[in-house]
C-alpha cells in the first residue's frame, strides 16, 4: 500500500503539471476510482465512469492495446488514442499506464491528458509553416534560408532554403541543402572578407547582419545580392541564422548608370560654366581670373569652417560665376581707370540682380543663385542690393563675401594697383563682426597666416 501511495503521489504531481486526469483501474478493466484532479475530459459524470470497464466500454476510450500491453506485465505509454465523449465528440488524448499494488492486488494507474489543443496548435503551426514556405518560395528575386552551425562550431548546414536559390544562385535546393559551403564559395573572393567581418560583428552584438556582395553563378555570370540575417545562439557552439538574400543586380546597374549620367551632367555644367566665365572675362579683361581665385579661396574657407561637401561644391560653383551679371555693364565702365561716378557705381551694383535673374532659372542642387545675389551684403546691413543683416544671409554668402573682398584687394584693378594680401587681411580683421562674419574671418586668417594658403595663379 505504501508503494502504491508513493506511485500515486508521483502520478498526481505529474498529472497536476500536465493538467490531465487519473484513473485507478483493476486488472479486469473496471474503473476503481478517479483522482480528485479528474476534470471530466470525456464529458461523463464521475458516478457514470466508476465501475465502467475500459476493456469492454470502447465507447469511452479506445485504449485496448495499451491495456493489453500492461496486462502482459509491462508498463506502457505515452500512447495517443481517441476518446469518445458523451456527446459523441472525438477528443485526442495521450495516455500513460503503469502497474501498481492496491491492498495487495495488482492494479493499473492511467493518466489521461487532453491533447486536442496540442493537435490543433500543431496543425495550425504546420499550416502556417506551409503558407510561409509558399510565400518564401514565390518571393521575387529573393531566397529565404535558415542555417545552423554544428555542435562543435566546426561547420554548418542549411535547415531550410527556399526555391529562390535556383533563380538567384543557379543551383537547386537539394544542392544547397547537401553542401552548405556551396553558396559561400559562390561569393567572389574580393567580397568574402565583408561577409566574415559582418558576421563577426553580428555575433558579437547579436545584431542584424546586412551586407551587399557579388556572387558568381555556375554559368560565370556575376550578380549582386544583399544578405540580411539575424543570429540566435542555441548553445555554446551552435548558432542559428535566419536570413533572406535579395538579388539587387538591377539596382546596382541603375546606380552605375545614374552615376554616369550625373558625371556627364557635371562635365556639361562645368563646360558651360567655363564658357560663362570666359564671356565675363572677355568683357572685363582687367579682372581676368578674379572669379576663379575667389572661388578657390571661398572653397578653402568653407572646408576650414566644416561645411558639408554639398555646401562646399555650391560655394565653389557660385564663386566661379559670381560676377556673371557684369555682362550687362558697359565695358567702358568696367575698364574705367578713374573713380566711378555715383551713377556709374549704381549701375555696377546692379550686376548682382542681373546675375541672380540669370541663375535662378537654373536648377542647381545648391542655392547658387542666392549666394551670387547676397555676396555684396554686409553683416551690419550696409551692403547691397537688399541691405541684409547678419544671419539673414546664408553662410555660403557670408563666405563668398569675405573671399571676394580679399581677392579684390590683393589683386590689380584698373583704378588702382594691387594692395596686397596683408592689406586685404587687415581689412577683414578690422571689420570682423561689423562687415564680415567673425567665424568666416577667423577661418580665412588661419588659412593665410597658419596654413600657408596662397591665392592661385590663374
Amino acid at each position: 500500500m505504501r508503494e502504491f501511495c508513493k506511485r500515486l503521489e508521483l502520478l498526481k504531481k505529474y498529472l497536476q503539471a500536465a493538467l490531465g486526469e487519473a484513473y485507478v483501474i483493476g486488472m479486469d478493466g473496471n474503473v476503481l476510482c478517479l483522482d480528485r484532479t479528474w476534470r471530466g475530459i470525456s464529458g461523463y459524470e464521475r458516478e457514470v465512469l466508476l465501475g465502467k470497464n475500459f476493456l469492454t466500454e470502447s465507447s469511452l476510450l479506445r485504449a485496448m492495446e495499451l491495456f493489453h500491453t500492461c496486462f502482459g506485465g509491462k508498463s506502457t505509454g505515452p500512447g495517443e488514442v481517441t476518446l469518445f465523449g458523451k456527446d459523441g465528440s472525438h477528443v485526442a488524448v495521450e495516455i500513460n499506464i503503469i502497474e501498481a499494488q492496491q491492498e495487495g492486488k495488482q492494479v493499473m494507474l492511467a493518466l489521461v491528458r487532453d491533447t486536442t489543443m496540442k493537435e490543433k496548435a500543431e496543425l495550425t503551426l504546420r499550416e502556417t509553416y506551409e503558407r510561409l514556405r509558399k510565400i518564401s518560395d514565390n518571393l521575387p528575386d529573393s531566397l529565404v534560408y535558415q542555417i545552423v552551425s554544428d555542435e562543435k562550431g566546426q561547420g554548418c548546414r542549411f535547415t531550410y532554403i527556399s526555391a529562390g536559390v535556383e533563380q538567384i544562385r543557379g543551383v537547386t535546393v537539394e544542392q544547397a541543402l547537401n553542401d552548405a559551403t556551396l553558396l559561400y564559395e559562390q561569393i567572389v573572393d574580393e567580397d568574402r572578407h565583408l561577409v566574415k567581418e559582418n558576421e563577426a560583428a553580428a555575433l558579437k552584438n547579436m545584431s542584424i547582419f546586412n551586407v551587399e556582395v557579388r556572387i558568381r553563378r555556375p554559368s560565370g555570370e556575376i550578380r549582386w545580392v544583399n544578405l540580411i540575417a539575424t543570429p540566435q545562439r542555441l548553445s555554446e557552439y551552435q548558432v542559428q541564422w535566419d536570413g533572406v538574400e535579395i538579388d539587387i543586380t538591377d539596382r546596382k546597374k541603375n546606380e552605375v548608370s545614374l552615376k554616369q549620367s550625373i558625371e556627364r551632367v557635371r562635365k556639361a555644367l562645368s563646360a558651360i560654366t567655363n564658357v560663362i566665365v570666359a564671356t565675363v572675362e572677355a568683357r572685363d579683361p582687367f579682372t581676368a581670373g578674379h572669379q576663379r581665385r575667389t572661388a578657390d579661396l571661398a572653397r578653402s574657407i568653407a572646408i576650414e569652417t566644416g561645411l558639408t561637401s554639398d555646401q562646399i561644391e555650391g560655394i565653389h560653383m557660385a564663386g566661379i560665376i559670381h560676377d556673371i551679371g557684369k555682362i550687362s555693364i558697359p565695358a567702358e565702365i568696367l575698364s574705367k581707370p578713374g573713380r566711378l561716378t555715383e551713377a556709374e557705381f549704381d549701375l555696377v551694383k546692379m550686376h548682382v540682380d542681373t546675375g541672380y535673374n540669370i541663375l535662378k532659372r537654373v536648377d542647381f542642387s545648391q542655392p547658387v543663385a542666392r549666394i551670387v545675389y547676397e555676396h555684396h551684403e554686409r553683416m551690419d546691413g550696409s551692403g547691397y542690393p537688399r541691405r541684409l543683416k547678419g544671419e539673414e544671409m546664408i553662410i555660403e554668402s557670408r563666405i563668398l563675401a569675405v573671399a571676394d573682398v580679399v581677392e579684390a584687394m590683393a589683386s590689380h584693378r584698373p583704378y588702382r594697383p594691387a594692395l596686397g594680401v596683408n592689406a586685404a587681411l587687415g581689412e577683414i580683421e578690422k571689420n570682423r563682426e561689423v562687415l564680415y562674419d567673425a567665424d568666416v574671418v577667423d577661418a580665412c586668417l588661419r588659412l593665410f597666416r597658419e596654413k600657408g594658403y596662397q591665392l592661385p595663379d590663374v
